[in-house]
């Protein structure tokens, strides 16, 4: 934030929009994706609330966090 005051200019929406994603909880998507929603639902449902995921963000985090809980159970 400092950087960009420095530079008059304003933080990039990016930035907000990464602040905004980690907002976004791993049990919420864990939780929408058992009850059957699609990627695509799931950053349609954020969206509704102005939370802004695209489909390919909760695509990778669910894959993330699917993988974290396999290589737990392995253990």
């Amino acid at each position: 934030k400092k950087y960009y005051e420095l530079q008059g200019r304003e933080k990039p929406i990016c930035a907000i929009k990464g602040k905004i994603q980690r907002e976004i909880t791993d049990e919420e998507l864990v939780e929408l994706k058992e009850q059957g929603l699609t990627d695509a639902q799931i950053s349609e449902y954020f969206e509704k609330q102005g939370k802004k995921i695209s489909f390919a963000t909760v695509k990778k985090r669910c894959k993330e966090i699917y993988k974290a809980k396999r290589e737990k159970t392995y253990c």
